[in-house]
């Protein structure tokens, strides 16, 4: 024990030790980085649980008369979890995947787009069981180990749904495998498929065609599940678009997969299948908030892209012959670029020449495969920055602001209201040469947000009206890019059913600060969590 004999070498003793002990505290406040809620090695779909249709469903745009009803309506669905696969070219094909579960079933739907579409003709009209993944086919694997391993086990399912035309026996073009531990073994599993295709050109033809889609209904029992999985459970999922373009198969095409990097052997390299959407996120405690507006504005060091792939908001008239001549669909629409400049292209049937605007972004989808070109992704960049150094993630909004949408007035068929997701991107990309083919896949969809179609009477097509704001939460997307010293990117894009789903938001192009895209950051000091100071004994 230390006995000091003067008070006033006590009292400066005490004074330094709370001056130092101070200077920690705050030093440790104003340093701590953000802890982000880490991203998974693998992608990650989040699908929502239902029990019921919805009340109204639209009205698809070819009439589907020959499909089973109850199962079209529960495969129709505008807010499951989504992710996608492949690209659109003359060969290659691309994938929308969408996802649900209720209390009994998981319903996996996958639109492909694909010109050429072949099956194993038996006769002039049906197609042979044989050898499936050799022609057009999807193949989707599920293992339902919360804790997989890198080897099959006795928890793996393979259901595969070969391409035919919706009248043929779906029973008869589905085959079902599961897992003995180490190789796969034909089952007599119980699950329900369904398969539509869409085309001016007959499938074996040879003949352009737009693609086609592949329906599974899965009962959990048969799966060895008990009533649905709790919600939070994560079991993995991949899938295998299987290709054929010519009755021969020469050239041989290669399956287009999900995730980019699987093996189909070792289930750990699967995607991950979350039941419930996307968990909220959960922002550590902080003190002397403050929120911070991220746009583009270069002046004051500012970085913000924005750019939209896909069609554009004419479906993609710029790149279809029946408007321009010399272009090939199929062959130029995945590789368009709209963040470098403003081009103009010659519209034949009208005889103008018509400008592609880039002071709007358009996030469109639709279950008919026919309309495939009017699919548009919205994709976001934005540096980070301007947050300062050392400081907790609170919370985070994009904003984006609606000035218009596809249909209305002239169109039969009247627009719908689209859920519009955001999803984390799995790579980088450059807004002036990101195309449809090489954006990035999905990291997981976080959030979502439901987007009205305008009244065409109340916002006419001037565009001279107050936009409308909408915003998605995009908090787990900034934290972990902040933390890791990253941009934030994020994906816009739906699971849209109806055909007018396309809806209009101003770009960062755009000459109006009100009108253009916002990230709103909150940010603040960490607070330190059961800090004590113990003084040592001073006697006199």
């Amino acid at each position: 024990m230390t006995i000091f004999h003067s008070y006033s070498s006590r009292k400066i003793l005490v004074n330094t030790i709370l001056f130092t002990l101070l200077a920690a505290v705050m030093a440790f406040v104003g340093s701590t980085p953000t802890q982000a809620q880490s991203q998974p090695a693998v992608p990650r779909v989040n699908i929502p649980h239902t029990n019921t249709v919805p009340d109204t469903l639209p009205t698809p745009h070819q009439p589907l008369s020959t499909l089973d009803g109850d199962f079209y309506d529960k495969i129709t669905f505008p807010d499951g979890g989504m992710f996608w696969l492949g690209d659109i070219d003359k060969v290659n094909n691309y994938s929308d995947v969408r996802i649900k579960y209720n209390d009994d079933h998981l319903y996996i739907r996958v639109n492909v787009n694909d010109e050429m579409l072949f099956c194993n003709v038996q006769d002039d009209f049906n197609c042979t069981n044989l050898n499936p993944t050799a022609w057009d086919a999807v193949t989707v694997y599920i293992n339902t180990d919360t804790t997989p391993s890198s080897a099959l086990g006795n928890n793996s399912y393979r259901f595969i749904r070969q391409f035919t035309h919706e009248w043929m026996d779906s029973t008869y073009y589905q085959h079902g495998f599961e897992s003995n531990g180490s190789s796969w073994e034909a089952t007599t599993l119980d699950f329900h498929t369904l398969g539509h295709y869409r085309g001016v050109g007959n499938y074996n033809s040879g003949q352009a065609s737009h693609g086609w889609w592949a329906a599974y209904e899965i009962p959990f029992s048969a799966l060895g599940i008990s009533g649905k999985p709790g919600h939070g459970t994560v079991w993995r999922m991949a899938v295998a678009v299987h290709d054929r373009d010519t009755s021969t198969g020469i050239p041989a095409i290669n399956d287009k997969i999900w995730p980019a990097d699987v093996n189909f052997s070792q289930p750990n390299t699967w995607g991950e299948l979350h039941f419930g959407t996307a968990p909220a996120y959960s922002p550590p405690a902080t003190v002397a908030n403050q929120t911070l507006t991220i746009t583009h504005d270069p002046a004051n060091n500012m970085d913000f892209q924005d750019t939209h792939v896909g069609g554009h908001a004419n479906c993609a008239a710029h790149v279809d012959p029946f408007y321009h001549v010399g272009t090939d669909m199929f062959r130029d629409f995945g590789d368009v670029n709209f963040g470098a400049a403003a081009f103009d292209f010659y519209n034949q049937q009208t005889g103008n020449t018509e400008v592609i605007s880039l002071s709007h972004l358009n996030v469109q989808g639709q279950e008919d495969v026919a309309d495939w070109n009017c699919q548009s992704k919205i994709m976001i960049e934005v540096e980070l920055d301007p947050v300062p150094a050392g400081k907790q993630i609170v919370d985070a909004k994009l904003e984006l602001n609606m000035f218009g949408n596809a249909g209305g007035a002239g169109w039969a068929v009247p627009p719908d209201t689209s859920y519009i997701q955001a999803f984390s991107s799995m790579e980088d990309w450059n807004e002036n040469t990101v195309t449809w083919n090489n954006a990035p896949y999905a990291a997981e969809n976080i959030s979502g947000t439901w987007v009205v179609p305008l009244d065409a009477d109340e916002f006419p097509n001037n565009y001279t009206h107050i936009p409308v704001k909408y915003e998605w939460d995009v908090s787990k997307i900034v934290a972990e890019a902040y933390a890791t010293g990253e941009p934030a990117r994020i994906i816009l894009y739906s699971a849209d059913v109806a055909r007018h789903s396309g809806k209009y938001f101003w770009s960062s192009m755009e000459n109006a600060p009100e009108r253009i895209p916002k990230l709103h950051v909150t940010y603040g000091d960490t607070t330190p969590a059961n800090f004590q100071i113990f003084f040592p004994i001073m006697v006199h």
